[in-house]
């Protein structure tokens, strides 16, 4: 940044012909910066919604520039930032345009200057039905004529002064082939809820949504006397200047007539170049974003496969670790019933010496056939030994 140093009036005269956060981005201040430096050197500014009030031409007169008893402050010493092109605008490198971009960029670059004629011939479809309907409309009381809102088919949607009509049709009629010429298309769509939408493509992109009026300033007329309300009607001044942007009179145009950069009709050629760019920039864009997706959804795919590999482990695991379990529990349970086996042996063999007990309340016969069912239990619980049948092991058959 260098330094740039300017006058009390200098800087009076800037902060009233500009907006105070136009000018504190040119030095590289911020808007309360710029208001604490107009303070100390004794400059008034604006006062709030003096710009709003200006655009319809209602504003007050500046406030004179007073005089400063400090001869210190005469001289205001400011850092002039360079001015930085806007990013939005500057266009993608053409190399990292698809081939179809590429395409359409080499014939809109390749176009003779395009003039617009003097009459219309051959009319553009969409432009013969607005001239239709501009035609069927009545001016309003201050010569204003505008596309009717709520007629089929819809047309482009027009707002201009009477006498620049003809002007108007010329240039979109001279826009809307030179659209066609150069690979693009150009459709009317009908919205219920406000104005016709006109909409620019290439290669399938929407670029452009198209609103061409005619700018106005608005005057507050001295209210009737004889109205009690006092109501002040306003009269809109027609400026002749025709602006060709893609909303509300807010929003910023695409072109539009000043001194600067001359008549909207010498703007066809720049327009195409710049709509193809904005093609090109929205495919990358789409590119991107389509391979970012990709790039999501196989990310996504790979850990699902990741999870689903990791359950098939998990649960390989736990049916073998379920499978050493049950052998485990069987070697337990085999075991007790080892040592249930022995002692029942050994009371069994200790019975056969004995003899029958009285509690046994069985005869000679009985206890013999007893001990030998007894041997037979005893075999069946051991799992050293071969199990008999029991009908303990007999299941109930339907």
């Amino acid at each position: 940044m260098s330094k740039v140093t300017l006058t009390r009036a200098e800087l009076y005269e800037q902060v009233w012909k500009t907006p105070m956060r136009t000018i504190a981005q040119q030095y590289g201040l911020s808007d309360v910066g710029l208001a604490k430096t107009c303070d100390r050197h004794e400059i008034l500014r604006p006062p709030r919604g003096y710009w709003a009030q200006k655009q319809f031409g209602t504003a007050a007169l500046p406030t004179p520039l007073s005089s400063c008893a400090d001869p210190s402050l005469d001289l205001v010493e400011l850092a002039e930032t360079p001015a930085v092109e806007d990013s939005r605008e500057a266009p993608a490198p053409p190399a990292a345009y698809d081939a179809e971009i590429q395409e359409l960029l080499r014939l809109t670059e390749g176009l003779p200057q395009i003039v617009v004629p003097a009459a219309l011939h051959s009319t553009h479809p969409l432009i013969e039905r607005t001239k239709i309907h501009l035609a069927e409309s009545k001016p309003d009381d201050d010569s204003m004529v505008v596309t009717r809102r709520y007629i089929d088919p819809p047309s482009v949607y027009v707002s201009v002064g009477k006498d620049n009509v003809g002007r108007a049709l010329r240039f979109l009629d001279a826009l809307f082939k030179a659209i066609g010429r150069a690979g693009g298309t150009v459709t009317v769509i009908r919205n219920y809820s406000r104005d016709p939408v006109t909409k620019v493509e290439f290669a399938g992109i929407e670029v452009a949504t198209l609103r061409l009026r005619e700018k106005y300033k608005q005057k507050r007329l001295p209210p009737d006397p004889t109205d009690k309300w006092q109501y002040r009607p306003i009269e809109k001044i027609l400026s002749g200047c025709l602006v060709l942007g893609g909303g509300w009179p807010s929003d910023r145009p695409y072109c539009e007539d000043s001194d600067k950069t001359g008549k909207i009709e010498t703007s066809i050629n720049r327009l195409l170049i710049a709509w193809v760019h904005a093609a090109g920039r929205e495919r990358i864009r789409l590119k991107r974003e389509a391979d970012e997706r990709r790039e999501q959804e196989r990310q996504e795919r790979a850990r699902q496969a990741k999870a689903a590999e990791r359950k098939l482990r998990r649960d390989d695991l736990l049916r073998r670790q379920k499978e050493e379990q049950a052998k485990v529990d069987r070697l337990i349970g085999d075991a007790e019933s080892w040592h249930k086996a022995h002692r029942l042996r050994a009371f069994v063999t200790e019975l056969t010496k004995t003899g029958c007990p009285p509690n046994l309340g069985l005869s000679a016969s009985s206890f013999t056939d007893w001990l030998q069912w007894a041997r037979e239990q005893v075999d069946r619980l051991d799992p050293l030994k071969a199990s008999p049948r029991s009908i303990l092991d007999e299941e109930f058959q339907e």
